[in-house]
């Protein structure tokens, strides 16, 4: 299996990968410095599907990244959770996510970098305050900490150490949705979220330490990704905090069935113990990236890198076609 991929796209210096991953289309941009490559771990998609070896789709954990993160070669690494949360009463910018009745959904991006990788390629820029200390990357359990963007926090009367309260609605399952496979989001009935159909709240406070900026001569470089889906409502946050949520989110989902006065069916009992299994293990969204502080050790990384991928269709590439 070949584990290095280069594919050479380059715009005014700068690298460009879009990718996809359940769905989910997200933009990465990073910069070369003198000397140093970053390079990204991939999941080649095509490859697997068309093996179908197994239904299990090939996944990394936070112990894999730590583990190549621990490789001589490897100068820093960052890896992402990403996870919604939902208000009432937050406002948006630009009324993205706006539904008459129901919460507004916002996009937690995790990192597990105090350094974050979108202000050193230039893709945001951090315009006040600073960014997480080790600690605050470290999530306790008792609350959080995010960088917004100029646009959200001005929008909400928000500054830098002001809190806002954000939380994840776990509904409980009517018949219908039991029986045709679909669980529903939304809908226009105003009373969808009404307390008689919610089973828990998972409550999260944040309190502002930076507020960012895009860079206005990308903004035609973000078709498809997270900024394009959730536009200046996309939160920074911990990579502790997005998983605790998941967590949360999938436990309750889970234990939500018991307390459903119909019968479950196989499938939903095994996708919501998947999901919680995933949640517990760490399971990252890709690329992760791992930036060497010698381009020349490149042979020598991705060799030893490749023990600890999971699986055969994992792959490092310095570029990533946008």
């Amino acid at each position: 299996m070949q584990f290095f991929k280069r594919k050479e796209v380059k715009i005014a210096g700068i690298l460009i990968g879009l990718f996809s991953l359940t769905g989910v289309l997200w933009l990465v941009i990073g910069r070369n410095n003198a000397g140093s490559v970053m390079m990204a771990l991939q999941l080649d998609s095509e490859s697997w599907l068309e093996s179908r070896e197994t239904d299990e789709v090939p996944f990394l954990t936070a112990a894999d990244i730590f583990q190549i993160g621990e490789i001589s070669y490897v100068e820093s690494y960052d890896y992402s959770h990403f996870t919604v949360m939902d208000s009432f009463h937050l406002q948006s910018p630009d009324d993205r996510w706006t539904f008459d009745g129901h919460p507004r959904m916002l996009g937690l991006r995790g990192t597990a970098n105090n350094l974050l990788l979108q202000v050193d390629s230039g893709l945001i820029t951090l315009v006040d305050g600073r960014y997480f200390t080790e600690e605050e990357l470290n999530f306790n359990g008792n609350h959080s900490y995010a960088i917004v963007s100029t646009a959200f926090a001005d929008t909400n009367y928000l500054e830098i150490g002001d809190t806002f309260t954000l939380y994840s609605i776990i509904r409980y399952l009517e018949e219908h949705e039991l029986l045709s496979g679909y669980q529903i989001i939304r809908t226009d009935d105003p009373d969808f979220f009404a307390d008689e159909f919610v089973y828990k709240r998972i409550n999260m406070e944040f309190q502002i330490v930076g507020l960012y900026e895009l860079n206005p001569e990308l903004n035609e470089s973000i078709t498809g990704s997270l900024f394009e889906i959730f536009g200046e409502e996309l939160l920074f946050v911990p990579n502790t905090v997005s998983t605790y949520v998941e967590i949360q989110r999938e436990q309750a989902r889970l234990s939500s069935l018991d307390a459903i006065p119909y019968a479950i069916p196989d499938d939903w009992l095994y996708w919501y113990e998947r999901g919680l299994a995933h949640a517990q293990l760490g399971s990252v969204q890709l690329p992760a990236f791992f930036v060497l502080s010698d381009a020349s050790q490149l042979e020598n990384f991705i060799e030893a890198a490749s023990q600890f991928l999971p699986s055969p269709y994992f792959y490092f590439t310095d570029e990533i076609v946008h």
